[in-house]
């Protein structure tokens, strides 16, 4: 009886051999690498990523050939785990996962990023027309009325802490009527300067702003007043420029209403 089991255990290690070897010719272990695998950064609910210098990194995958042949990089995650971290500068290992058995070396083998606490606050909405976009001497306008007053700006506390305002750009130079329309809103800081990576909601408001023509001033054409009988003989005039084109007169309404839309220069010797 001890024959017989020593023969059997003898022929199935014999067997176990003799699959692992034809396995191995049939189905060798090779090597393949995968580049530009993105990195998952793993936060807990309301923290920000503000800093991350790498974001993809490289995993040489060693498994069967009948495995590496249909792996795709979609099969591979690579995670930088910070849950549980407190704001600030870390540096964490990554782990990586694959959809199927095989064994995986990721580089680099950890990373450094910075993460913040996510803030909201309140800020004013506030228009801004700079002296050029201001609507033609003509016309007068009042000040902008929004839909709303005030905006919620949300982001990393550093940044959204240096928003003052949410900016309105209004440009009313070719206006001639009353405008009424949605715009973008711009996270400014004191300085007026722009703060990036905050986010605005809502990030469009309604604006209007009433126009309209001064009644103390009237736009008036010119027209050069030539003195055809000066230009020398031999001579014709073929095209005439000047500048300006118009002037503008200021008085009472009832004084401008009787004056012509052009006037003429005084007569100007050829």
């Amino acid at each position: 009886l001890m024959n017989n089991l020593l023969w059997f255990l003898a022929s199935l290690a014999l067997a176990f051999f003799i699959w692992v070897t034809s396995t191995a010719q049939s189905d060798p272990i090779v090597e393949r690498r995968y580049t530009q695998v993105p990195i998952l950064v793993e936060l807990d609910s309301g923290m920000l990523l503000i800093e991350q210098a790498t974001r993809n990194a490289q995993v040489t995958i060693r498994s069967s050939q009948s495995i590496t042949n249909v792996l795709l990089r979609e099969d591979i995650t690579v995670r930088a785990d910070l849950r549980g971290l407190p704001p600030g500068t870390h540096t964490v290992e990554l782990k990586t996962d694959v959809a199927r058995r095989a064994i995986a070396d990721t580089q680099p083998r950890q990373i450094t990023v910075t993460i913040e606490m996510m803030q909201s606050q309140s800020v004013p909405v506030v228009a801004y027309i700079p002296s050029t976009n201001e609507p033609p001497t003509n016309f007068t306008r009042s000040e902008p009325i929004f839909s709303r007053d005030h905006v919620i700006v949300s982001g990393a506390s550093s940044r959204v802490q240096q928003v003052v305002a949410a900016r309105a750009v209004l440009d009313l130079r070719t206006q001639r009527e009353s405008y009424n329309g949605d715009i973008r809103l711009v996270p400014v800081d004191a300085d007026g300067r722009v703060v990036s990576d905050v986010t605005i909601e809502p990030q469009n408001v309604n604006v209007r702003v009433d126009i309209q023509r001064r009644d103390d001033l009237r736009e008036l054409a010119i027209a050069p007043n030539l003195d055809t009988q000066t230009l020398e003989l031999g001579y014709v005039i073929t095209s005439v420029s000047y500048s300006p084109q118009t002037v503008f007169v200021i008085g009472a309404p009832d004084d401008l209403s009787q004056l012509p839309d052009t006037i003429r220069t005084q007569l100007i010797n050829l």
